[in-house]
């Protein structure tokens, strides 16, 4: 197993034991590896002028739209 696939089993492991549902790339389609929203894949909520700025951003990162 090389080191990429190492991390992610460890990531979707630990995201079972907390009950964390994941999802695939697509939503239903892809790896499960995925959290359903930002805050259950951050330890905290992000402050809402940093989550702002985020939104802002012109990656798509929250919208499925890069």
């Amino acid at each position: 197993m090389d080191a990429y696939e190492y991390i992610l089993s460890k990531q979707v492991e630990w995201a079972y034991q907390q009950k964390i549902t994941l999802i695939g790339s697509k939503n239903n389609r892809g790896r499960k590896a995925y959290t359903q929203n930002l805050d259950t894949n951050l330890f905290e909520p992000l402050l809402p002028d940093v989550l702002n700025n985020f939104i802002k951003g012109d990656g798509g990162e929250l919208t499925g739209n890069p």
